[in-house]
């Protein structure tokens, strides 16, 4: 499934493998540079993505403030 319109955030490391996208429903992930994309597990919007420079940890912030990380790039976030 692709993101949704409109997208409000996007990251991804130096090698673009790995891809984040943020919308007003959700945070999408690619991990073959943008071609396919699956919806992560978290409900509520992305409002903001950071993501370290090898793609494991990836931290979003959400348009309702709350705050979910991951270290080892999982499709699933635990909220912090």
């Amino acid at each position: 499934m692709p993101p949704t319109f409109p997208m409000t955030s996007l990251a991804a490391p130096p090698d673009g493998a790995v891809v984040y996208a943020g919308s007003n429903d959700s945070l999408y992930r690619s991990t073959d540079g943008g071609r396919t994309w699956g919806k992560s597990a978290n409900a509520g919007s992305a409002f903001a993505i950071a993501t370290s420079s090898d793609g494991q940890a990836v931290a979003v912030v959400s348009r309702e403030t709350d705050f979910f990380r991951s270290f080892d790039a999982r499709r699933l976030l635990a909220r912090s």
